[in-house]
């Protein structure tokens, strides 16, 4: 049995008993390393690791530790954890004297989101019960040692550090005042959702950045099992990651309420500010919910196409990155379908802008589908290191010189480590499209949008790719889309390497133009 075979053997393992996909976070490449270096350790070959891994749960565990995304740090999401805070808070004044507010935080990693719930319930003098559950044994051992060093600290508010002792010269732990307030379990999620000990379901479950690893079948299956162990009222908190498969849902449900198009069309790649008219079936609520969630959080201002386009024929930028792209699209992809639809030519006065109100948003989205619960606002993602910064640069500077392989080699080690990093799935949706792979680009572009819908680069290389793959009606959303964010009166406010910074002025010429072209393409 070769190493190729131990591999595919253990990532369907993977997928058969944990729903993980390992093309997801470079999980399987994370695999391969592992396997090779643990064989050696053990002086056995793929065939007895195999048996070994098999038969031996301590193993299992050491090999899901490695594979599975252990990174986190206390206070993480300042924004989502203010949400909970308030809901805490509620919940004393609702109920006199307090019950214990049921909390259950699956996918817990190292307990550091467990611990920081427990932190914040304290200082509210908030009774709760949390049960932290995961798959991987080694993370939930240091989640009941309570042990963290200085790194994984470093964002926790100086009034809840009360509550750590120092033990050593880098390492403090929760004292025993807390102890009693989360308990660590293991759970497999594609098992049925653990019950609290008191009362019918949750009030609250965080699930945050977890999903993103899952089989997409298996994730909604997952989502929908957390939502039925929600108690009446209860809430359900995801990251901005997991919006992805809350999108897959909310678009089904929007097509099968529309009229069926002729030109190939299916679920868009990118958020969109396009609509349905309010006269066709399945407009307006359906649609609007389906957007607001794909579209961003900023409040942009409509404008008309601007009559000062840069001409990119007769002034192409240096690097051609767009133009090139462009190219693969333009020898009939344009010319036949331009952004006209059966439905009717979109006009750029026409389009709608999102409300930019993450909650209001959320709130519309489950109004809208009849939710019995609420769904939390996303937790955003969180901004590159000056580390991964560097190394963006270098990925973005190795595209621009046309270096595809050594770009995506840098990409795939940004991504294996943070998976959630949106400079990082534009630049790699960059890739592939210029090497022809239009499916992955749209996948990659997707992720990036969702992580950070002000990424307008990644609308416009989006709009292409469906373009390229004759989705007409995706692309047309794509380039509407597109068309409000570079005319946006604010800034972006996400954070670009400095490769990225250099080609921002450039492709807005481009896109400016290709924008342009489009529209005219329909008069």
């Amino acid at each position: 049995m070769s190493a190729q075979d131990v591999h595919a053997q253990v990532l369907a393992l993977l997928r058969a008993e944990y729903g993980l996909d390992g093309e997801r976070g470079g999980m399987s490449r994370t695999l391969a390393r592992f396997l090779e270096r643990r064989a050696g350790e053990l002086g056995v070959d793929e065939r007895g690791y195999l048996e070994r891994l098999r038969a031996d749960q301590g193993e299992r565990s050491r090999m899901l530790h490695s594979v599975t995304v252990g990174h986190s740090w206390f206070y993480r999401d300042p924004g989502q954890l203010a949400e909970i805070r308030e809901r805490l808070r509620a919940h004393l004044h609702e109920h006199s004297p307090p019950r214990p507010v049921r909390v259950w935080v699956a996918g817990c990693a190292n307990g550091e989101e467990a611990w920081t719930i427990a932190l914040i319930a304290d200082a509210l003098t908030c009774p709760v019960e949390i049960l932290a559950t995961d798959i991987d044994e080694l993370g939930l051992e240091r989640g009941r040692a309570g042990v963290y060093g200085a790194w994984a600290l470093r964002e926790l508010p100086e009034p809840l550090r009360e509550d750590f002792e120092a033990t050593g010269p880098d390492a403090w732990r929760i004292t025993d005042r807390l102890r009693g307030r989360v308990t660590f379990m293991r759970h497999n999620l594609c098992d049925p959702p653990p019950r609290p000990e008191t009362g019918r379901g949750w009030d609250m479950i965080c699930c945050r950045n977890v999903l993103i690893y899952f089989e997409r079948e298996r994730a909604h299956a997952i989502v929908a099992g957390l939502r039925g162990s929600l108690d009446e009222g209860g809430q359900l908190f995801l990251g901005v990651g997991d919006l992805l498969f809350q999108l897959d849902e909310i678009e089904a449900v929007a097509r099968a309420r529309l009229p069926r198009q002729e030109d190939g069309a299916d679920e868009p790649s990118a958020p969109s500010t396009a609509r349905v008219g309010a006269d066709e079936p399945g407009g307006d609520v359906v649609q609007r919910a389906a957007e607001r969630l794909a579209s961003g959080a900023v409040q942009a201002k409509a404008a008309r196409p601007s009559s000062g386009a840069v001409e990119a024929r007769s002034a192409r930028p240096s690097s051609g990155v767009v133009h090139r792209a462009a190219e693969r699209v333009a020898s009939g992809a344009v010319q036949r379908g331009g952004i006209r639809t059966p439905s009717g030519v979109v006009q750029a006065s026409t389009l709608r802008t999102p409300s930019g109100a993450v909650q209001a948003r959320m709130a519309e989205i489950s109004e809208a589908f009849e939710l019995d619960e609420p769904l939390g606002p996303p937790a955003p993602p969180d901004p590159p290191s000056e580390e991964q910064l560097e190394q963006l640069c270098r990925a973005g500077e190795a595209v621009e010189a046309g270096d595809l392989e050594e770009a995506k080699a840098l990409l795939e080690t940004i991504l294996d480590e943070d998976p959630t990093i949106a400079e990082g799935l534009l630049w790699l949706g960059v890739v592939h499209h210029l090497e022809g792979d239009a499916h992955a680009a749209s996948e990659a572009l997707r992720r990036a949008c969702c992580m950070e819908p002000e990424l307008w680069p990644a609308t416009l290389f989006a709009a292409l790719s469906a373009e390229h793959l004759g989705r007409w009606r995706a692309a047309r959303r794509c380039w509407s889309e597109l068309d409000r964010a570079l005319r946006a009166a604010e800034p972006p406010r996400w954070i670009a390497s400095e490769a990225l910074s250099r080609a921002l002025p450039r492709w807005r010429a481009e896109a400016l133009e290709l924008v342009r072209q489009r529209y005219e393409s329909t008069s």
